[in-house]
């Protein structure tokens, strides 16, 4: 299964920066994350608009922890 895995900022303080990886979505190939990554990517920042999206990415396996660590 491929995972996304966020890195948003604060829009109030663009230093304060954290990796979000959402879990309870899990995608059968990169392929389909590529395709709704962006999508998908949307929803959660319109749930959490204090953020600002950096970068995203699909991730095989359980996504990396904050420190970029498996």
């Amino acid at each position: 299964m491929v995972q996304i895995f966020l890195f948003l900022c604060s829009l109030s303080d663009p230093n304060v920066c954290k990796n979000v990886a959402l879990p309870n979505i899990s995608l059968p190939s990169f392929e389909a994350c590529s395709a709704a990554g962006q999508i998908i990517a949307a929803d959660y920042l319109s749930r959490h608009p204090g953020w600002q999206l950096v970068a995203w990415r699909c991730v095989r396996g359980p996504a990396p922890s904050e420190d970029g660590k498996a």
